[in-house]
């Protein structure tokens, strides 16, 4: 995805726009109708579906991610559906509340379409995102991970054990799938 420089701004003011009027409605989480009223306030000039992830950080601390490598959904409603469920369903942390609201940093990040690798060597760190597959067993990790998990190894045993719920081994496993992508990540100041 191509963004211009000047809609970063518009996407983020958009993913805050839906977290503030959902943290002021609970009714408004569990669907994403509403989201499509929204949308013609803002404007962006590609609107095709795109994988992607938003994350929140409070005092720059995770606080919630949630993303999605294949949608169906225009641009706009996939991102406010994310932003909604990175604030509300992350199941590692409470719903956000009003409180809080001011003290959350959005990032999001865009991934580049998934490139299936033969070796972990192929992965640089710093550099790439991996995603893992194990029969249902799926997890993902982005590239910004890098900053807290600097060792390959240890990144893709946290990757199988603590978002993949297999053992932390299971990267060397035959039937495990990697896949690498970057991101283009923009946030908050």
């Amino acid at each position: 995805m191509s963004l211009k420089l000047d809609e970063k701004p518009i996407l983020l003011k958009f993913a805050r726009t839906v977290l503030e009027r959902a943290v002021k409605d609970s009714g408004l989480r569990k669907e994403v109708n509403w989201l499509k009223e929204l949308i013609p306030h803002f404007s962006v000039s590609d609107r095709t579906p795109q994988s992607l992830f938003v994350t929140l950080k409070k005092f720059k601390e995770l606080r919630g991610c949630v993303g999605t490598i294949l949608t169906e959904l225009p641009l706009l409603e996939g991102l406010g559906k994310c932003a909604m469920q990175s604030a509300f369903f992350d199941p590692r942390f409470s719903p956000l509340t009003l409180e809080e609201l001011p003290f959350i940093q959005i990032e999001i990040s865009f991934l580049s379409p998934l490139k299936k690798i033969n070796k972990i060597e192929e992965i640089v760190p710093g550099k790439h995102g991996v995603y893992l597959k194990n029969g249902f067993n799926v997890g993902l990790f982005l590239p910004q991970v890098w900053q807290e998990i600097p060792s390959l190894e240890e990144f893709l045993q946290e990757l199988c054990s603590s978002k993949a719920g297999l053992s932390k081994h299971a990267w060397k496993d035959p039937k495990t799938e990697l896949f690498i992508f970057t991101v283009d990540h923009f946030s908050e100041l």
